[in-house]
């Protein structure tokens, strides 16, 4: 009887969450010691599959600055900005211009936030 209502229980599962799905492969691969670069088409998957959400704009953001592409790093950060406000925001946008050799840019980006410490 009771491996019955098991089977019963398994039948309403909820399937994992996109977001947590998409969010624990780019976390891994940003935790993945081995890997210096690739990231950004992972997160363009992640992105194609989560459009609006905010939390993977920014690892998607992450994604580009990591791979030196600071270009795919503003635009989603731009996407971001107009969902969410964070202070890993302005530091990723911070470096993007960091790598478009915009550096007067981003040192008064990071001081305008006080993440200059």
């Amino acid at each position: 009887m009771a491996s019955r209502a098991l089977r019963q229980a398994e039948l309403f599962e909820q399937p994992p969450d996109k977001f947590d799905v998409w969010s624990e492969r780019l976390l891994a691969a940003f935790s993945d010691t081995t890997l210096h670069s690739g990231f950004l088409p992972l997160a363009e998957e992640a992105i194609a599959a989560c459009p609006g959400d905010a939390l993977t704009l920014l690892m998607a953001a992450t994604a580009a600055v990591l791979d030196e592409r600071p270009e795919r790093a503003l635009v989603f950060l731009k996407r971001f900005s107009k969902r969410a406000a964070a202070p890993a925001e302005h530091l990723l946008h911070a470096l993007a211009l960091n790598q478009v050799n915009k550096r007067v840019a981003a040192r008064a980006l990071l001081e305008r936030h006080g993440l200059v410490d």
